[in-house]
């Protein structure tokens, strides 16, 4: 009997990376963005890609695309549900108001590779702008899938 191999789920488990800069857009400042703790999940329909660095400063940038396995391409924030989060220690989250992530999805392999660079509301005065490149497996193992 030949066993028939599943796709693995998509789940919080993931490996890769997250890379880029935060501008502090109220003060100019620049601040390097490097995490290697990424996660990857699929809720109400909403493939959430994320990034965290909690050192030396605490921020997690979360990009929010349609569909459980994104089609390659350009996704402009503000249309079809598309978005994209900062999150700044304890501050309040900051709501991409403009921009756009790129995605190119290897679905055979399970990696999500791209880029997403946007700009966000302001809140107290603070704003800002990310500009990431990612690469993210679906598990931690980098599963590959079989159809």
């Amino acid at each position: 009997m030949n066993k028939v191999l599943k796709n693995p789920p998509i789940t919080r488990v993931a490996s890769g990376t997250m890379t880029g800069t935060i501008k502090f857009l109220h003060d100019s400042t620049v601040h390097n963005f490097q995490s290697f703790r990424v996660l990857r999940d699929v809720y109400s329909g909403m493939t959430h890609l994320v990034g965290v660095m909690r050192q030396p400063a605490d921020y997690e940038i979360v990009l929010l695309v349609p569909g459980d396995e994104p089609p390659t391409g350009t996704y402009l924030i503000g249309s079809n549900n598309v978005t994209a989060y900062l999150f700044v220690g304890p501050s309040p989250n900051f709501i991409a108001l403009s921009g756009e992530i790129v995605i190119q999805n290897q679905t055979q392999t399970g990696r999500i590779t791209g880029s997403a660079k946007f700009k966000t509301h302001q809140h107290n005065n603070l704003h800002y702008e990310v500009e990431v490149i990612f690469d993210i497996s679906r598990t931690a193992a980098g599963a590959e899938r079989t159809s």
